[in-house]
C-alpha cells in the first residue's frame, strides 16, 4: 500500500543507493589527477566535504528507513526535518539541472542512464519530503 510512511522507507533506500553511486564520483572525475596539482588544504577540503555529506545522507536514510513513523506521525519536529530534507535534495537538484555542466563525463550510455536516475531520485525525494511537511 502507498502511504506515506512507506514512502519515507523508500526514500531512505534511494538516499543508500544514491550513497553507492557517489562512492564512483572520485574514479569517474578522476580526483586522483584532478587534484593532484591543488593545493594540499584544498584536496583535504573536498574529502572532508564529500565525507560529511555522505554523512548527512546516510543519517537521513537511515533515521527514514528506521524511524519513518517520527517523519510522518504529524509532528511538529518531524514536518521541520522533513522540510530540511527536502530542501537539502531540492538544492541538489537544482545543482544539477543548472550549476553543474557534465558534458564531458556523460559520454556513455551507462553514464547518461545514471546522470537520469540521479536526477528523478532527486525530484522524488525533493517531493516525498515535502510532501511530508504537509500531512
Amino acid at each position: 500500500m502507498l502511504n506515506l510512511n512507506n514512502l519515507i522507507i523508500a526514500a531512505g533506500l534511494i538516499q543508500l543507493l544514491i550513497l553507492i553511486a557517489a562512492s564512483q564520483v572520485p574514479k569517474v572525475t578522476n580526483w586522483k589527477k584532478n587534484l593532484s596539482s591543488s593545493d594540499p588544504f584544498f584536496k583535504s577540503l573536498v574529502w572532508t566535504y564529500g565525507f560529511f555529506i555522505c554523512l548527512t545522507v546516510l543519517s537521513i536514510a537511515l533515521f527514514s528507513i528506521f524511524k519513518s513513523e517520527l517523519l510522518t506521525n504529524g509532528n511538529q519536529a518531524g514536518k521541520y526535518i522533513c522540510g530540511f530534507i527536502s530542501i537539502f535534495w531540492f538544492a541538489r537538484l537544482f545543482i544539477q539541472s543548472f550549476i553543474f555542466k557534465t558534458p564531458e563525463f556523460l559520454k556513455t550510455g551507462p553514464m547518461k542512464f545514471g546522470y537520469n536516475t540521479l536526477t528523478l531520485a532527486f525530484l522524488y525525494l525533493t517531493i516525498t519530503y515535502g510532501l511530508a511537511v504537509f500531512v
